[in-house]
């Protein structure tokens, strides 16, 4: 952990973790939020996502709106500046894959337990880390963080 939010502590934190870099593609996932939301700012970003020769990684949202469009994230990332630092890729721009989910209770975003569905994320969340045979790195920026929501653009 530290309290250097900035490139240089995005780099020592990637340092700390005495990481091997992988051979191949090595795709770096944020989300871009949505118009005027707050969003992970490129230049804090971008000299780790260089370093490891990375490529941006995101996903089309399954409930709808302007974030269910492949073509709002590519024109979002652009107006966000992430083409400037890097190839930009929307994983399921051409379909999705389905992944076994093993273990827990599941539910459903759409309503019920809270306690489920938050299960059901975590579930889905290690169904990724399994395909992958934990072939992950995981750095989480808190940066500029809201009270209220994350497309919130102005934070308190």
């Amino acid at each position: 952990m530290t309290t250097d939010i900035s490139p240089e502590g995005l780099m020592a934190i990637y340092k700390a973790l005495g990481a091997q870099l992988p051979e191949g593609n090595i795709a770096v996932k944020i989300s871009t939020g949505k118009t005027g939301s707050n969003y992970l700012r490129p230049e804090l970003i971008g000299g780790l996502v260089q370093a490891v020769g990375g490529t941006i990684v995101e996903c089309n949202t399954v409930c709808g709106g302007e974030r269910a469009s492949t073509a709002y994230h590519m024109q979002l990332t652009e107006d966000y500046g992430y083409t400037a630092i890097a190839d930009v890729d929307i994983m399921d721009a051409d379909g999705s894959m389905t992944l076994p989910v093993t273990g827990g209770t599941g539910g459903s975003m759409w309503g019920g337990d809270q306690n489920a569905f938050l299960e059901s994320m975590a579930e889905a969340g290690k169904s990724v880390a399994d395909y992958m045979n934990g072939n992950m790195l995981y750095i989480n920026v808190m940066n500029r963080l809201s009270v209220d929501r994350d497309c919130d653009g102005s934070p308190r």
